[in-house]
């Protein structure tokens, strides 16, 4: 199904079937004239802060579009919830890497300024419309929040902390274990994604000396931060189910 971006969704929580919702304003045009909606089709409402709704076109007109509710919920997040800290790689590849993450369903994005990484976020107006988009082609009922960045020692020293478990990879045979040991009573685990360029040499003897982190062997070439996300993410979720 289609899915809309319905901000005020989470105010219309508890209404019945057969309630009806009219969408108006900025989405409107881009449904009418880009996505052509009909009348009668299926779509998927969502406030990217957990609400989701399923309904059906009741009527399309230059003024709005009705919708009638199916059904109306909230959706809980899943547990251990996965947080990224993504070392930054250039702004067209920081929105991929963004896009990627909200597709595989990261709860937090922690971008970090590393020695080999780009040293700025990317527009942040540029990365709301990416996010959006993301949410909308996944149908994830919630976006990520993404943090200002951070250096490499605010988050070994700051963020470490907070989490159950720290995953990074590594293509040394000689530091990585082949499988993560991944307690399934974890509420949070951090996956840090280093740069494309790399971690330096003192970064990468950081994280093999802290106790909180373990470093798994991935048995594959260099990937681009983009595709790193939705492997390793991927890889990490399927360790946990």
């Amino acid at each position: 199904m289609r899915a809309i971006h319905y901000p005020e969704l989470k105010e219309r929580l508890g209404e019945p079937v057969g309630a009806t919702i009219n969408i108006t304003g900025t989405s409107l045009f881009h449904l009418l004239k880009v996505v052509r909606l009909k009348i009668g089709e299926m779509v998927v409402l969502l406030d990217g802060d957990g609400a989701r709704a399923v309904g059906d076109i009741k009527s399309i007109s230059k003024r709005d579009i009705s919708i009638t509710l199916q059904k109306i919920e909230m959706v809980k997040v899943s547990t251990p919830r996965i947080d990224l800290a993504l070392g930054l790689p250039k702004k067209p590849a920081q929105l991929d890497a963004i896009r990627a993450a909200v597709e595989v369903g990261i709860n937090r994005i922690i971008p970090v300024t590393t020695q080999f990484a780009w040293p700025e976020l990317a527009d942040r107006s540029r990365i709301e419309r990416v996010v959006e988009s993301a949410m909308l082609q996944s149908n994830n009922p919630n976006i990520p929040e993404i943090l200002d960045p951070i250096s490499f020692d605010q988050l070994i020293q700051d963020y470490f902390i907070n989490y159950d478990s720290v995953i990074t990879f590594t293509l040394d045979h000689q530091l990585g274990v082949k499988r993560p040991d991944l307690n399934r009573k974890s509420e949070q685990i951090l996956l840090f994604i280093g740069p494309e360029g790399g971690e330096s040499p003192s970064e990468k003897q950081q994280l093999a000396d802290n106790s909180k982190v373990q470093l798994v062997n991935l048995n594959m070439p260099i990937l681009r931060s983009e595709t790193a996300v939705s492997v390793v993410a991927g890889y990490l979720q399927g360790q946990i189910a």
